[in-house]
Protein backbone atom coordinates (compact mmCIF):
# COMPACT_ATOMS: atom_id res chain seq x y z
CA UNK A 1 0.00 0.00 0.00
CA UNK A 2 1.62 3.60 -0.90
CA UNK A 3 1.84 6.34 1.36
CA UNK A 4 -0.67 9.34 0.38
CA UNK A 5 2.53 11.69 0.73
CA UNK A 6 4.04 9.78 -1.69
CA UNK A 7 0.94 9.85 -4.24
CA UNK A 8 1.21 13.30 -4.02
CA UNK A 9 4.23 14.03 -4.40
CA UNK A 10 4.13 14.23 -7.94
CA UNK A 11 1.18 17.14 -7.88
CA UNK A 12 3.23 19.02 -5.58
CA UNK A 13 6.23 19.08 -7.23
CA UNK A 14 4.54 19.66 -10.56
CA UNK A 15 2.01 22.05 -9.05
CA UNK A 16 5.07 24.38 -8.00
CA UNK A 17 6.78 24.38 -11.33
CA UNK A 18 3.42 25.73 -12.61
CA UNK A 19 3.19 28.31 -10.27
CA UNK A 20 6.55 29.25 -10.79
CA UNK A 21 5.86 29.24 -14.99
CA UNK A 22 2.52 31.36 -14.07
CA UNK A 23 4.63 33.81 -11.88
CA UNK A 24 7.78 33.74 -14.01
CA UNK A 25 4.68 34.96 -17.14
CA UNK A 26 3.29 37.74 -14.59
CA UNK A 27 6.90 39.15 -13.84
CA UNK A 28 8.35 38.97 -17.58
CA UNK A 29 6.06 38.80 -20.46
CA UNK A 30 5.09 41.41 -22.29
CA UNK A 31 3.65 38.98 -25.20
CA UNK A 32 -0.28 39.01 -24.37
CA UNK A 33 -0.93 36.11 -25.59
CA UNK A 34 1.21 34.71 -22.93
CA UNK A 35 0.45 36.54 -20.26
CA UNK A 36 -3.57 36.01 -21.10
CA UNK A 37 -4.29 32.95 -23.18
CA UNK A 38 -1.08 30.88 -21.64
CA UNK A 39 -1.25 31.74 -18.56
CA UNK A 40 -4.86 31.09 -18.39
CA UNK A 41 -4.50 27.55 -19.79
CA UNK A 42 -1.78 27.09 -16.82
CA UNK A 43 -4.10 28.76 -14.18
CA UNK A 44 -6.32 25.20 -14.43
CA UNK A 45 -3.13 22.92 -14.19
CA UNK A 46 -2.42 24.99 -11.14
CA UNK A 47 -6.08 24.44 -9.39
CA UNK A 48 -6.04 20.75 -10.59
CA UNK A 49 -2.68 20.05 -8.15
CA UNK A 50 -3.94 21.65 -5.39
CA UNK A 51 -6.89 19.48 -5.72
CA UNK A 52 -4.75 16.71 -6.51
CA UNK A 53 -2.57 17.17 -3.87
CA UNK A 54 -5.39 18.06 -1.00
CA UNK A 55 -8.19 15.32 -2.48
CA UNK A 56 -7.85 11.81 -2.72
CA UNK A 57 -10.83 12.16 -6.37
CA UNK A 58 -10.01 10.82 -9.67
CA UNK A 59 -8.66 12.69 -12.75
CA UNK A 60 -11.34 13.01 -14.14
CA UNK A 61 -13.74 14.96 -11.32
CA UNK A 62 -10.37 17.46 -10.57
CA UNK A 63 -9.92 17.88 -14.38
CA UNK A 64 -13.73 19.01 -14.26
CA UNK A 65 -13.84 20.65 -11.09
CA UNK A 66 -11.16 22.95 -12.34
CA UNK A 67 -12.27 23.96 -15.75
CA UNK A 68 -15.48 24.59 -13.91
CA UNK A 69 -14.01 26.75 -11.01
CA UNK A 70 -12.16 28.57 -13.59
CA UNK A 71 -15.40 29.45 -15.87
CA UNK A 72 -17.35 30.27 -12.40
CA UNK A 73 -14.63 33.00 -12.19
CA UNK A 74 -14.50 34.00 -15.60
CA UNK A 75 -18.48 34.10 -15.02
CA UNK A 76 -18.01 36.44 -12.03
CA UNK A 77 -16.15 38.90 -14.33
CA UNK A 78 -19.19 39.21 -16.57
CA UNK A 79 -21.30 40.06 -14.30
CA UNK A 80 -19.00 42.52 -12.29
CA UNK A 81 -18.60 40.59 -9.08
CA UNK A 82 -14.92 40.24 -9.20
CA UNK A 83 -14.40 44.07 -9.60
CA UNK A 84 -16.54 44.18 -6.37
CA UNK A 85 -14.75 41.56 -4.43
CA UNK A 86 -11.06 42.59 -5.45
CA UNK A 87 -11.78 46.56 -5.09
CA UNK A 88 -9.27 47.19 -2.77
CA UNK A 89 -6.52 44.34 -3.38
CA UNK A 90 -4.50 44.29 -6.58
CA UNK A 91 -3.07 41.12 -5.90
CA UNK A 92 -7.12 39.53 -5.71
CA UNK A 93 -7.32 41.90 -8.94
CA UNK A 94 -4.86 40.25 -10.61
CA UNK A 95 -5.82 36.78 -9.03
CA UNK A 96 -9.78 36.80 -9.96
CA UNK A 97 -9.11 39.32 -13.03
CA UNK A 98 -11.70 42.03 -14.28
CA UNK A 99 -12.97 41.15 -17.59
CA UNK A 100 -14.81 38.87 -18.92
CA UNK A 101 -13.49 36.87 -22.47
CA UNK A 102 -14.82 34.31 -24.21
CA UNK A 103 -10.88 33.15 -25.14
CA UNK A 104 -10.60 33.01 -21.42
CA UNK A 105 -13.26 30.20 -21.70
CA UNK A 106 -11.33 28.61 -24.33
CA UNK A 107 -7.84 28.55 -22.36
CA UNK A 108 -9.81 26.78 -19.58
CA UNK A 109 -11.24 24.14 -21.82
CA UNK A 110 -7.84 24.17 -23.12
CA UNK A 111 -6.31 23.34 -20.10
CA UNK A 112 -8.24 20.49 -18.56
CA UNK A 113 -7.82 18.78 -21.87
CA UNK A 114 -4.56 18.91 -22.01
CA UNK A 115 -4.26 17.43 -18.14
CA UNK A 116 -6.58 14.93 -19.15
CA UNK A 117 -4.04 13.99 -22.03
CA UNK A 118 -0.84 14.47 -19.76
CA UNK A 119 -2.66 12.14 -17.33
CA UNK A 120 -3.38 9.48 -19.50
CA UNK A 121 -0.11 9.12 -21.32
CA UNK A 122 1.60 9.36 -17.42
CA UNK A 123 -0.56 6.50 -16.88
CA UNK A 124 0.23 4.15 -20.07
CA UNK A 125 3.64 5.10 -19.73
CA UNK A 126 4.07 3.77 -16.39
CA UNK A 127 2.04 0.71 -17.38
CA UNK A 128 4.55 0.04 -20.24
CA UNK A 129 7.91 0.36 -18.04
CA UNK A 130 6.21 -1.86 -14.62
CA UNK A 131 4.34 -4.60 -16.51
CA UNK A 132 4.98 -7.36 -14.22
Amino acid sequence: MHNIREIRRPYLIAGLLVLGTVIAIAVFSTNTFVRGFVGDVLSVGLVYCLLKIFLKISMIRAVLISVLFAYFIEFMQLLGWTDRISNDSPWLQILLGSHFDVLDLIAYTLGGVLIFVFERLTLSIKKLLFVT
